[in-house]
C-alpha cells in the first residue's frame, strides 16, 4: 500500500514549498546575505564580468587536450611498469639474447616497445593540433622521450646481434653499447 498524499493540489504543494524556502531562508540568512553582497561588489566594480555564479566554460578543444595528455600519462604508467629502467631493461634483454642465442627476444621487445611508440606519437600529433606548441605538446613529448631512447638501444642490439654475436658480446663487456655510456 502506498502511502498516504500529503498535498491533494498544486496550490498546498506551492505553499509547502514557499514554507519549506522560507524556512531555508532564515536558518541561512547572513551567508545567503553575504554571497549576494559579493556578487553585487563584483558585479559593480565590472559590470561587464559574468557573475560570482557563472563558471567559464572550458572549450571543446581544452577538454580534448586534457584527454589527450592523460592517455600520454596513462601510456607511460604502462611503459614504466613493463621497464622498470630502460638499462635495467636492455640489460635483461641482453641476458636473454645471451642465453637463447636467439634474436627473437629483441625482436619481440622491440615490437612492444614500438607499439607504445605509436601510440605516444599518435597523442603528441593529436596534442599538437589542438593545442600548438604548448605546455602540453612538451610535457607528451618530455614523457615518451624514454621511449624514443629504448627503442633505438634496443635496435641496435639487434643490429649487432644480425651482424657478429660476438661482436656484440666483445661490445657488452667492454660496455660500449649506447645504452651503458
Amino acid at each position: 500500500m502506498p502511502r498516504p498524499q500529503k498535498y491533494h493540489t498544486t496550490e498546498d504543494r506551492a505553499a509547502a514549498n514557499r514554507a519549506k524556502s522560507r524556512r531555508h531562508y532564515e536558518k541561512n540568512k547572513s551567508t545567503i546575505s553575504a554571497q549576494r553582497r559579493t556578487r553585487r561588489r563584483i558585479k559593480t566594480l565590472n559590470p561587464k564580468a559574468p557573475s560570482a555564479r557563472v563558471k567559464p566554460k572550458e572549450n571543446n578543444a581544452e577538454r580534448k587536450t586534457l584527454l589527450w595528455s592523460k592517455k600520454v600519462k596513462t601510456l607511460m604508467a604502462k611503459f614504466n611498469a613493463l621497464v622498470e629502467t630502460p638499462q635495467i631493461f636492455c640489460d635483461k634483454i641482453y641476458d636473454n639474447y645471451k642465453f637463447m642465442r636467439s634474436t627473437d627476444i629483441l625482436d619481440d621487445a622491440i615490437l612492444e616497445i614500438s607499439r607504445l611508440q605509436k601510440h605516444a606519437r599518435q597523442y603528441e600529433a593529436e596534442i599538437l593540433e589542438l593545442a600548438g606548441v604548448t605546455k602540453p605538446l612538451e610535457h607528451a613529448q618530455a614523457a615518451t622521450k624514454p621511449i624514443n631512447i629504448l627503442l633505438s638501444w634496443l635496435e641496435e642490439i639487434l643490429s649487432w646481434a644480425m651482424l657478429d654475436g660476438d661482436q656484440l658480446h666483445r661490445l657488452y663487456t667492454n660496455q660500449e653499447l649506447l645504452y651503458q655510456s
